[in-house]
C-alpha cells in the first residue's frame, strides 16, 4: 500500500515540476519576445492553465523548437496568418506564431479554453511550396517521428500531431 502511494505520490510531483518548468519557460521567453503581454494577463494565464491541464507542454516546447531550427539553419519562415494556433499568446511567446495575440483575426485564443482543445492537438503549419519540402526533410533528418496524415508530412509530438502544409503562391 505505501509503494503505491509513493509511486502516485512521484507521478504527482514530476507532474507538478514540468507544469512549473514550462510555466517558467513561457514567462521568461515573455520578457525576451514579448514584453507587452503583462505578467497577469488573462488570456495567457487561461492558455497556461489549458495547455498544463492537456499535458500539451512537451508537444509545444517541441514544436517551439522544430520552428526555431528551421528558421536558423534553413532560414525559412512559415506563412504568417495561416498557423492553427495564430491568436494564442502562449504560441506568440514561445515564438510559434508571429502573429501578436491582440492582431488576432478571431480575437479568441484556440488554446485558452481546455474543454474545446481536442487530444491529440492537430497544428498545422504553412511553408511556401518552393521550400516545404526542404522543411520537411530538414525534420526528418532530426525527428524520428514522421508520419503522413491524409496525403501531408505530419510530426508527431507527445498529445499533439504538426502537419506541414504547403501554399502555393501566385
Amino acid at each position: 500500500m505505501s509503494k503505491n502511494r509513493d509511486k502516485k505520490r512521484k507521478e504527482q510531483i514530476a507532474v507538478k515540476a514540468k507544469n512549473e518548468s514550462f510555466r517558467f519557460q513561457v514567462w521568461w521567453n515573455r520578457d525576451k519576445r514579448a514584453p507587452e503581454i503583462a505578467d497577469d494577463d488573462a488570456v495567457a494565464n487561461a492558455e497556461i492553465n489549458a495547455i498544463c491541464e492537456k499535458d500539451l507542454s512537451e508537444g509545444l516546447l517541441a514544436l517551439a523548437e522544430v520552428l526555431d531550427g528551421v528558421r536558423n539553419e534553413l532560414g525559412y519562415e512559415h506563412e504568417a496568418g495561416r498557423c492553427t494556433l495564430d491568436g494564442s499568446a502562449v504560441a506568440y511567446i514561445l515564438g510559434i506564431t508571429t502573429v501578436k495575440p491582440a492582431d488576432a483575426q478571431s480575437g479568441n485564443s484556440p488554446l485558452a479554453d481546455a474543454g474545446k482543445i481536442n487530444v491529440p492537438l492537430q497544428v498545422d503549419v504553412y511553408y511556401d511550396n518552393e521550400c516545404r519540402n526542404k522543411v520537411v526533410d530538414w525534420v526528418k533528418e532530426r525527428y524520428k517521428d514522421m508520419t503522413a496524415r491524409l496525403g501531408q508530412p505530419a510530426l508527431k509530438l507527445r498529445n499533439m500531431v504538426v502537419v506541414f502544409k504547403r501554399v502555393v503562391k501566385s
